[in-house]
């Protein structure tokens, strides 16, 4: 009873000490500091320093420590080989309980000591990950370095060098290239700190793939239109802010474009032929504009276009333009634009889509038009048709 309330002792912080950690109260035990122990016990003790403290490396810090004095204060009862085995027997059981719960939580728990640079795996996390269970000097580890890009890895020692006692919680996310697919995982992590020193990292690894395309399922729906998968009038006034924000110095054009008649088709031919003959225009408008230009259904049958004034800008709408006029299931179908350059009405936003808006109206009453460009709110340039 003797020696447990000695280790007891140590590893608990009184009024007049701070508690020691359990490698040191075993060391001082061992160096005799602590008085004469029957040598029966410092043999135990022996045997299972080094497994002691390493069993437990899948659990979490606190039931960590209390389960070590548990354990210990066993062998110090018992004093024999058999508290010895049975010290063992348990490591390994709660060894088995926690891979389990990895496994049941489909997480994959890990441990680095900075000491020795030795990253642990729990079994159901190295054979999910394709890892070793014990990886020394993982930054050079072949088979990690192909689960995780460098610059993940780069930026997750970054993040954890940014990290202190007052902010000891991590997390970071990052593509794992598993199974011949790319994945997203979170990396959670729990930083253990000495005094200001870094000695211990736990956490888990979370595949968050479903999630992430739950996510990106829902902001498609939000960004979109559900007929055509065109960008909707709000994500388009958001990127085309962005672009004009980000390249000041640039010109840029805005189209906007609607059906002749399409009220008619309607009526004459039902919405559903309607809804075949905007997805048709949606897809021929993204084919014959580039990858960087904004496309979108902005409501009804007016659709939008926003592009940098990289070339003629007529000779491009002209090009869009005879890419939409034909035939749609032997009907005819035509369409009117109204186009706007910041480069004369400024990069306002409101004020640009007032003006192709007008350009496009006018264009309308003229009849004989297919497109204006406008050169102010007061003044349009008109242009011969394209038939």
């Amino acid at each position: 009873i003797r020696d447990r309330d000695v280790y007891d002792a140590l590893v608990s912080e009184r009024c007049y000490k701070k508690a020691f950690s359990h490698e040191t109260a075993i060391q001082m035990i061992m160096n005799g500091e602590c008085g004469k122990f029957s040598p029966l016990l410092l043999e135990c003790l022996k045997n299972v320093e080094g497994t002691l403290d390493s069993e437990f490396t899948y659990l979490q810090a606190e039931e960590k420590k209390l389960l070590q004095r548990e354990l210990l204060n066993e062998i110090l009862q018992g004093e024999n080989e058999v508290a010895s085995k049975r010290v063992l027997y348990l490591l390994d059981e709660e060894r088995k309980k926690y891979d389990n719960f990895s496994q049941i939580t489909s997480t994959a728990q890990f441990e680095y000591i900075v000491s020795s640079n030795v990253l642990t795996i729990s079994d159901w996390g190295a054979q999910m990950l394709h890892l070793d269970k014990a990886i020394v000097n993982p930054l050079e580890d072949e088979k990690l370095l192909k689960l995780i890009d460098k610059k993940d890895i780069k930026n997750m020692v970054q993040l954890i060098k940014s990290a202190n006692k007052e902010a000891s919680m991590l997390q970071y996310e990052c593509v794992f290239h598993l199974n011949d697919m790319n994945r997203w995982h979170r990396i959670n992590l729990q930083t253990k700190w000495t005094d200001n020193n870094l000695i211990d990292i736990i956490g888990n690894v979370i595949d968050i793939q479903d999630d992430k395309s739950k996510i990106e399922s829902l902001e498609e729906q939000a960004n979109h239109d559900s007929a055509t998968r065109l960008l909707n009038h709000a994500s388009a006034k958001r990127i085309i802010l962005n672009k004009m924000h980000e390249n000041q110095t640039d010109d840029f054009a805005l189209i906007i474009f609607d059906f002749d008649n399409f009220k008619s088709i309607n009526d004459t031919y039902g919405h559903i032929f309607g809804d075949s003959v905007l997805k048709s225009v949606a897809e021929k408008v993204k084919k014959c504009t580039d990858s960087e230009d904004v496309v979108a259904r902005i409501g009804g049958d007016e659709f939008l276009i926003f592009f940098r004034c990289q070339e003629d800008v007529e000779k491009k709408v002209n090009r869009i333009l005879e890419n939409l006029i034909g035939n749609y299931d032997g009907l005819f179908i035509s369409v009117t634009f109204g186009v706007a350059l910041t480069s004369t009405v400024g990069k306002d936003y409101s004020s640009l889509l007032y003006a192709a808006d007008q350009a496009l109206y006018t264009a309308k009453r003229m009849k004989d038009k297919h497109y204006l460009i406008s050169v102010s709110y007061t003044h349009l340039r008109a242009h011969e048709t394209l038939r």
